[in-house]
């Protein structure tokens, strides 16, 4: 998208203590593929720019971000922006997309890459025979828990790093939290998260993989 694009913001709300929901106007003509970020920057700074998922589809007649606040950087001053302030929104990218029915594997804030993909299948053509793992440390940092619920019933499982609660798994996503919860390593897999978490998750589900693969091949 080589245009850019002076919206406003149309509503702002938090979703959680350090996340918040921003819906701005939606241009005539735009779309995107769901999973997919567009940059965005301010009025006062138009060359600061910073990538950020879209959660909304392509049915809705707003674009819709659900920002984390970071200290110091661009996601602290769009948690901090209101109804009609502006931002700047250019150049559509990202290589995650659906590509087929497999495991989502999300850890905190990475939810975000993975919920417009989500709302469409839901709208398009369901979600069954998808399945989701989703890290937080609290429960109370979930983001869209009960959309997600409605969206894959029996196929999501919360887990939390640093609290025990009835209802949820407790701990990492590790190998053996994979091996517990997976019983066909041979589907696709998603996995967006902060710092390592995609790298390790990814290592993980390989290793599982393999072992998997070494035990087939035995039965033979």
């Amino acid at each position: 998208m080589a245009k850019e694009y002076k919206l406003k913001i149309i509503k702002d709300e938090k979703e959680t203590e350090d996340v918040k929901k921003i819906l701005v106007e939606k241009p005539e003509g735009f779309s995107f593929i769901p999973g997919h970020s567009v940059m965005i920057s301010l009025p006062e700074a138009p060359n600061e720019k910073r990538p950020f998922t879209i959660t909304s589809t392509n049915h809705d007649d707003f674009i819709e971000f659900m920002i984390k606040k970071y200290p110091g950087g661009m996601s602290e001053k769009l948690f901090y922006l209101k109804e009609g302030n502006e931002i700047i929104l250019s150049d559509i990218f990202g290589s995650m997309r659906y590509n087929g029915k497999g495991i989502f594997i999300a850890g905190g804030s990475g939810i975000t890459a993975f919920i417009s993909i989500f709302r469409h299948l839901q709208m398009e053509k369901g979600n069954e025979g998808n399945f989701l793992i989703f890290s937080c440390k609290k429960a109370s940092e979930i983001l869209r828990e009960n959309e997600l619920r409605e969206i894959f019933g029996k196929n999501v499982i919360f887990t939390l790093t640093r609290e025990k609660k009835e209802g949820y798994e407790c701990g990492r996503v590790d190998e053996s939290f994979l091996r517990k919860h997976i019983k066909d390593f041979g589907l696709k897999i998603y996995v967006c998260g902060p710092g390592n978490f995609s790298e390790d998750i990814t290592n993980c589900f390989n290793a599982c993989l393999a072992l998997d693969d070494k035990k087939k091949a035995q039965d033979i």
